[in-house]
């Protein structure tokens, strides 16, 4: 797990007032560097290639030109650049599309300081995040498909799955269970393989869509 500091952060918006808000939070957060912020699309893709943040908070529709998207441009031309969106309430329908494009977290434009903070150290330690009101939402949207995958998950399967999405690492669900790391291991690539996803974020995000997990 990374455990280097500060963290270098980046952040793109249309709206120069909320960067402005914003801005003033991450300026006083211990252990981030705020390389910048923009509102300008070609501003961005010359800032990101210059100073190399770790983290991009950034609106998921910022156009960056040539109606290219901040999603669609990033994990092709900085693929080791983590990004975390900016969100309104009308994107959590977008959201497998978002996981999809590589976005590692997710909050609403409305989040308070404490989410905001907690999302970009979790996101730089390699975990995903979703703020509480989008999981909410996610919930209630995917609940009201009627999806369900339940019959191809064990019962060890689905605590193993309800443990990832509640964030606990390897360790912490072995000793919950009275199981070897090795052994959760194994089930974490099962459930991976069952689920056609890649990583914690593609099993949660599933696990939400197929009402496998309560928020």
């Amino acid at each position: 797990m990374k455990h280097y500091y500060p963290i270098r952060l980046f952040v793109a918006d249309r709206q120069e007032v909320y960067l402005e808000g914003l801005s003033h939070i991450l300026q006083t957060a211990p252990d981030i560097d705020l390389l910048g912020t923009t509102t300008d699309g070609n501003e961005l893709t010359s800032a990101l290639t210059i100073l190399q943040p770790d983290i991009l908070l950034a609106d998921p529709t910022f156009n960056i030109g040539d109606n290219t998207t901040v999603l669609e441009y990033v994990p092709k031309a900085l693929p080791n650049l983590s990004i975390i969106a900016l969100s309104l309430q009308d994107d959590v329908p977008r959201l497998s599309s978002m996981l999809q494009a590589g976005v590692q977290g997710f909050l609403l434009r409305q989040c308070d300081r404490l989410e905001i903070l907690e999302a970009i150290y979790d996101v730089y330690n390699r975990k995903s995040y979703y703020c509480r009101a989008i999981l909410s939402q996610a919930m209630r949207l995917f609940s009201a498909s009627g999806a369900s995958s339940q019959e191809i998950f064990s019962v060890r399967e689905k605590q193993i799955i309800q443990l990832i999405c509640q964030d606990m690492a390897t360790k912490e669900i072995a000793a919950r269970l009275d199981l070897s790391n090795r052994t959760v291991e194994g089930y974490r690539l099962r459930i991976m393989e069952k689920m056609n996803v890649n990583g914690t974020a593609g099993i949660v995000i599933y696990a939400i869509r197929h009402n496998l997990v309560k928020v």
